[in-house]
């Protein structure tokens, strides 16, 4: 350690040079550009707080037994199409692919082009699909379909009497209207009467 305050560094972390002396990795900017230490609160508050602070053991020891299913299982069978763990994990989060890698219901491989930032163009694998909830349907009991065709029945039956009359009725109007004592059409012989 130096013994110039300005170059001093008490966190162990990486030295900065600043204006004002160095700063660590344990430090933040401030909107003057120069730097201070990270006070306890602020660096509980990055790890999570009281529950990042009570759940960290549940947490480390379900990483451990992902990463180890990953690295033994997944990895050598080679279903996976994902490059590292982290993009394994974001995809079976998602419910795109299952625990070894295969593909959900609903979902698909799609190799689409995509501009580089130097402006040439590249392809890349992306996983699309998805809105059939994954692919699943409900199955119904015997139960069920009897009384979905007993009630399509009555609904049909329903549909053909309503037709029925109405046939019926305008049979009626046109019976009536044709005959009627007012009509043109009502005797042979009387006005309008075509032969």
């Amino acid at each position: 350690m130096s013994s110039d305050p300005g170059t001093s560094n008490d966190s162990g972390g990486k030295d900065t040079q600043t204006p004002f002396g160095t700063a660590s990795s344990t430090k933040t900017k401030t909107k003057f550009g120069y730097s201070k230490p990270k006070s306890e609160i602020e660096k509980f508050k990055e790890t999570g707080g009281v529950v990042g602070a009570l759940t960290k053991p549940v947490r480390e020891k379900t990483e451990e037994v992902n990463r180890k299913f990953y690295e033994e299982k997944v990895k050598p069978s080679g279903k996976s199409k994902a490059p590292d763990y982290e993009t394994y994990m974001k995809d079976r989060l998602a419910g795109k692919t299952d625990a070894y890698g295969n593909l959900s219901p609903g979902y698909r491989r799609e190799t689409v082009k995509v501009r580089k930032a130097d402006g040439t163009m590249t392809t890349k694998e992306i996983i699309v699909g998805g809105n059939d909830k994954g692919g699943q349907t409900k199955t119904k009991t015997t139960q069920q379909i009897e009384a979905e065709n007993v009630a399509a029945q009555k609904a049909a039956q329903a549909e053909a009497d309503q037709a029925a009359a109405e046939q019926a009725d305008a049979y009626k109007k046109k019976r009536l209207s044709i005959t009627s004592s007012r009509s043109l059409f009502g005797r042979a012989g009387g006005r309008g009467f075509y032969n």
